[in-house]
């Protein structure tokens, strides 16, 4: 299990244990965490799990996909951070990291 931190769109911070090798989207469901409405269930249709994660973070990620850099260009709350939660396993070098939901 690997710790995730993340900030809700009212300021609330809510620490979960995320279990590794799902998807951050799962991870964020599964903790009901509110603002990820996760529509398409991780199929990367939708952009409805949209986050921003926090830069020291984002740049150990993996890369994002033709895929999810098309829905991150409609995105008009977009930020050089942001990411689609579908799209990210967690891994245990996640641990602490911040993920800010809008």
């Amino acid at each position: 299990m690997t710790q995730i931190i993340f900030k809700l769109a009212n300021g609330d911070i809510k620490v979960v244990q995320a279990q590794n090798g799902v998807n951050l989207m799962l991870a964020a469901v599964e903790n009901n965490i509110s603002g990820i409405k996760a529509i398409c269930n991780g199929g990367c249709n939708c952009a409805t799990c949209h986050v921003m994660i926090e830069p020291k973070f984002f740049e150990k990620l993996p890369s994002k996909s033709p895929d999810e850099q098309q829905l991150l260009a409609k995105i008009r709350t977009k930020q050089p951070t942001s990411r689609l939660a579908c799209q990210i396993m967690v891994t245990s070098q996640m641990t602490g990291m911040k993920v800010i939901v809008k």
